[in-house]
């Protein structure tokens, strides 16, 4: 949702080619780094994704994509597979497809989405749902309903929680109440499969920055969190 923070680089900084992404991917094997996550944008769009993946070594890596399940059809998904990719994470929004489609201005886009997690399953690809919330939906049907079919559809839920950066920069207002905080508490504790990333994860809970985990944006830059424009 902020990839265009990063296309508008303020220091006039050319992308990586594909070489030194690869190189930078293969040092991060190297280094024992084990899960690799290709978002974007929509890393189905980039026609060097197949190189980016194969650089993550996936017969020692687990590979995840994170799409907005528009793009990619059943062909395109199980050539990532036959490559070694393990998950696909679809960002959805809303329960109710009109919802969905007007915030992503894409007539059509929430049944394509939903098309693209079933026919990742059935091709054997782990699945799950990404969902950003606010304190303005967070209790609303259209959320409630969202985490009651991932509950009964057995898939994980990846909570995004807002930040004021990107097109939300300074947007304090969006940060969620504490009490929207422990209302997302008690969901996990009642249904484990609806995370966020701070919860428990390789036996440990807390924020993984650093300690787990890092990002790259194009431009080479190592950031300690993605939501943390420093490098």
């Amino acid at each position: 949702c902020f990839a265009q923070s990063f296309a508008r680089d303020y220091r006039g900084l050319q992308p990586l080619t594909v070489a030194e992404m690869r190189e930078a991917l293969s040092e991060m094997v190297n280094s024992g780094v084990f899960h690799f996550a290709l978002q974007g944008g929509e890393p189905f769009l980039n026609p060097q994704l197949d190189e980016l993946i194969k650089a993550c070594k996936p017969y020692k890596s687990y590979i995840t994509l994170v799409t907005n399940g528009t793009v990619a059809d059943i062909k395109r998904l199980k050539q990532v597979y036959d490559l070694g990719v393990d998950k696909i994470a679809i960002s959805l929004d809303s329960y109710f497809p009109a919802e969905h489609d007007l915030f992503r201005g894409l007539a059509g886009c929430h049944d394509k989405a939903l098309k693209t997690l079933e026919e990742a399953r059935k091709i054997g690809l782990d699945v799950s749902i990404a969902v950003t919330v606010t304190n303005d939906n967070l209790r609303t049907d259209s959320i409630r309903k969202l985490f009651e079919w991932a509950i009964t559809s057995k898939m994980n839920v990846e909570i995004n929680i807002p930040q004021p950066i990107g097109n939300w920069d300074g947007r304090e207002d969006l940060i969620l109440t504490d009490q929207n905080f422990s209302y997302i508490d008690d969901l996990f504790l009642k249904y484990p499969n609806i995370r966020r990333d701070l919860y428990p994860h390789l036996g440990r809970a807390g924020c993984p920055a650093v300690k787990e985990s890092l990002y790259m944006s194009v431009y080479g830059d190592i950031y300690l969190c993605v939501y943390m424009h420093i490098s």
